[in-house]
């Protein structure tokens, strides 16, 4: 749902020997040359440390309009080369329509001498997200700070005018660089009350009002250790950080932009519609096969079905991504993402099918909050289905019922409840969380009958891959776009073996939604002729290496220092089961190699287990190596653990079978 664009504004933060009181009073001032600074010893080997970030956000009238203004203050230690590097780009966000103003810098060397110097502005780009997509509105620029030295310090001051935001988000920790202190003010008049919430240790103080009735909020956070992004982790929603809305202003004393609020907007956009909408809908619900006896799950499945395949739906920046008429929608079988969602609810209604909005974050970001109600967070829009308890992910092209995207659950969502009273509809809201499929539905199973040649050289492996839930639902929009050949190519991609391999007879099934639809797991076979997987070793002695047909395993680094969770996008289980028929005229002489146990439970009750066992009836040895992480997310104290499953399926990756002739 598209709410008003918010700034986030990148700050480095930092240390401990400034009064907060005196950091707010003003907001732009250059302060005197001081003394060299402290740097606390935990933070002595990291390249630079920010010694202070100041950050002060002002409303101010300007000829009679309201204007923000954001001041920074920052102080860094520079320890070593790589730290000065930071100067040479040192980039900062704002907003397109913003003037910057008022940049100075100065340097104080390590014999205590200062000067000021003047920093320059190197490059101005489209700042961009993760995935390397531009921010709506925004540009990074970046400073050159010349003369930069080892174990000197760098003072920087800038200010940025924009307009004033109605939301808003600092984040007062770094992936890179500790911070001693960090200092947030919000400043603004009696007429515009901000709320003002910190996390993960961030503290904002009572609010103070000023003899000329200006509100002053202040949060602050000390010793923030660099916070990097860390493997199997989402690292943006951990850093300390505050958050601030709009919540009232001087002609309402009712809170503004309330979840409420947002809920009514939510369902007018999406569940409002006029009479040639109406009759389109009738119209194009009698031309969609929808199996009436199926229960609502299978009428939910064919609506999702039929309007994601039927209906282009647009990527943000396409021209078609506002496109939310429904009668253009249904003619010309193109819409955004708004109204792919509003024709799915609309034929939802048409059917009489019972159902919910719901939004939610991807459960990589910053969750939504129920105390502080930041609009722009709550960007994934779900369906849910109370008569089933199930959900969809409405504006997803390449989900289908009975799986949604997995990282849009794990985490809690904003259900809107429309109630009809006579001739009105009053809109009420809950927070409720958004259940995942267990891990024992999620599953990469193997299945494998190996015969070794007569000749000694070689092994012929009939194989079969079944992937289940989640994980064979990441496959299914390939599948089904793909031509046949290009079908066989992702089937040999995911069916390879170490080695020199020849592959035949590949085939899949189980890849239409229907499929997942009846919990069917997409299935690969194929037949596999190796020479690499066994060598004869001329004395009577044959090496196979039974290990290599689990598929190619890596082994993971523990990091001590561990600081965030483990956190998958979903649980799963994986089992292999392996048949090897044995020559008779051989006996295996280490098949008890083949036993592993590694399993912890942890304190939530669930697993991170590897477990391999064997058994020999007759001249066939029957392998079974069973893989489980039941959890989406585990502790940083848990982690040793999960590198230590993860090691043991790397460790029997190289496991070999050795045969002696009888």
């Amino acid at each position: 749902m598209s709410v008003q664009k918010l700034v986030f504004t990148l700050g480095y933060f930092a240390t401990t020997a400034f009064s907060v009181s005196s950091l707010w009073a003003q907001s732009a001032v250059w302060p005197a040359p001081a003394a060299l600074h402290q740097v606390n010893a935990a933070y002595a080997q990291a390249p630079a440390v920010i010694i202070l970030n100041k950050h002060t956000i002002e409303h101010k009238t300007e000829e009679g309009n309201l204007v923000r203004e954001d001041s920074y203050y920052q102080v860094f230690k520079i320890h070593s080369a790589e730290g000065q590097e930071l100067f040479t780009h040192y980039p900062t966000l704002r907003p397109l329509q913003s003037k910057l103003y008022n940049m100075k810098a100065r340097i104080t060397l390590a014999n205590g001498k200062s000067f000021d110097i003047t920093p320059h502005t190197v490059k101005m780009d489209a700042a961009r997200d993760e995935k390397g997509y531009a921010r709506d509105g925004q540009w990074v620029q970046c400073f050159r700070v010349d003369s930069v030295q080892k174990d000197a310090e760098v003072e920087l001051m800038y200010q940025v005018k924009s307009n004033v935001e109605l939301f808003g988000s600092e984040v007062l920790q770094d992936d890179w660089l500790p911070c001693q202190q960090a200092v947030f003010t919000f400043i603004t008049s009696d007429e515009l009350r901000f709320s003002v919430k910190g996390f993960h240790g961030c503290v904002v103080e009572d609010e103070t009002i000023a003899a000329d009735n200006r509100r002053f909020i202040i949060a602050n956070a000390v010793n923030l250790p660099a916070l990097p992004d860390e493997k199997f982790s989402f690292a943006a929603k951990h850093r300390a950080r505050i958050d601030y809305k709009l919540s009232y202003n001087a002609n309402s004393p009712a809170r503004l932009y309330t979840w409420n609020a947002f809920a009514k907007k939510a369902s007018q956009l999406y569940t409002t519609r006029n009479a040639s909408e109406e009759k389109a809908l009738a119209q194009l619900i009698a031309q969609i096969s929808i199996p009436l006896t199926a229960g609502q799950g299978g009428q939910v499945a064919a609506i999702e079905d039929y309007v994601k395949t039927n209906i282009h739906i647009a990527p943000p920046g396409d021209s078609l991504a506002n496109l939310t008429d429904l009668v253009q929608i249904i003619d010309n079988k193109k819409a955004g993402k708004e109204g792919a969602i509003r024709l799915m609810a609309g034929l939802l209604t048409q059917m009489k099918i019972p159902f919910q909005l719901a939004f939610t974050a991807n459960r990589t970001d910053i969750p939504l909050d129920e105390e502080l109600e930041y609009w722009e967070r709550a960007k994934e829009v779900l369906l849910y289905f109370p008569a089933i308890n199930k959900y969809i992910s409405a504006g997803e092209a390449e989900t289908r019922y009975p799986h949604m995207n997995p990282l849009q659950a794990g985490t809690r969502a904003l259900l809107v409840k429309d109630t009809v009273m006579g001739a009105r509809k009053a809109v009420g809201t809950s927070f409720q969380w958004v259940p995942m499929d267990s891990a024992q539905y999620n599953f990469y199973n193997l299945e494998e009958e190996v015969n070794v040649n007569p000749r000694m050289d070689s092994v012929f492996i009939k194989e079969k891959r079944l992937l289940g839930g989640y994980a064979g639902a990441d496959y299914l929009p390939a599948y089904r776009n793909q031509p046949r050949e290009k079908q066989g190519e992702m089937s040999k991609a995911l069916l390879a073996l170490p080695g020199d391999n020849q592959m035949t007879h590949v085939q899949v099934r189980n890849f239409d939604y229907a499929d997942a639809y009846a919990r069917k797991p997409l299935t690969l076979t194929a037949d596999v002729y190796s020479r690499s997987l066994i060598t004869n070793m001329m004395n009577k002695k044959l090496v196979l290496n039974i290990g290599k047909l689990i598929g190619e395993q890596y082994p993971a680094v523990s990091d001590t220092t561990r600081k965030l969770p483990v956190e998958l996008d979903f649980g799963r289980t994986v089992t292999r089961t392996i048949t090897l028929r044995l020559p008779r005229t051989y006996l295996v002489t280490n098949a008890d190699e083949l036993k592993t146990n590694i399993s912890y439970t942890t304190a939530e009750g669930g697993s991170l287990s590897f477990k391999s066992s064997y058994s020999i009836k007759g001249y066939t040895l029957f392998l079974t190596v069973q893989e489980t992480y039941s959890q989406v997310e585990y502790s940083a104290a848990d982690y040793s653990h999960f590198i230590a499953v993860r090691n043991a399926a790397a460790a029997f990756y190289e496991k070999i079978l050795i045969l002696e002739k009888k």
